[in-house]
């Protein structure tokens, strides 16, 4: 699995460009994706705030995560702008079928692959010693550009989802 989504993102984007990521709850087929692509195409032509174009950009990762980000150095992304980016998920998630504003289940790398799991299944692959500290995992907390390049793939000993898990990272010898 290539590792390197950062080659992906516009380098003309502010590091403090607003990023919004949206992870589905199943990976998305060829065809879905294709379509989504396309769908994500058309939105960010339209994208505005207050009449004004948002510079955005939008684009789709590891065939389950929507990423979205806006250049706010001309204009700042308002509600109703967001709104219009909420209500274009939950169309994908409508047509598709999809969750993707669920934000209680971590998606981790195992094995080479995405893998979604909820809070307590991953606390019991660690107790099992089927993950460990270093595994990665998709903070999809990330607020801008700058964080998205740098703390989207975490390790669990990096990351909020180890400390939110209590794991003693630091005592277990793997």
């Amino acid at each position: 699995m290539e590792l390197d989504y950062q080659k992906y993102i516009p380098k003309n984007f502010p590091d403090k460009s607003r990023t919004w990521i949206y992870q589905s709850n199943r990976s998305f087929t060829h065809a879905e994706e294709n379509e989504i692509k396309e769908f994500l195409a058309e939105f960010i032509v339209g994208w505005n705030t207050h009449g004004n174009e948002v510079s955005g950009f939008g684009q789709l990762f590891y065939n389950r995560f929507i990423v979205l980000m806006a250049d706010e150095t001309k204009f700042g992304v308002s509600g109703c702008s967001t709104d219009s980016s909420v209500r274009m998920i939950k169309q994908i998630e409508k047509k598709f079928d999809v969750q993707l504003l669920d934000r209680l289940m971590p998606a981790l790398i195992i094995d080479n692959e995405v893998r979604v799991m909820n809070v307590p299944a991953v606390k019991k692959a660690f107790e099992e010693n089927s993950i460990s500290k270093n595994t990665l995992y998709f903070n999809n907390m990330v607020l801008n550009k700058k964080e998205f390049c740098e703390e989207w793939l975490l390790t669990l000993e990096e990351g909020w989802l180890g400390k939110k898990l209590n794991l003693d990272v630091q005592s277990i010898k793997f």
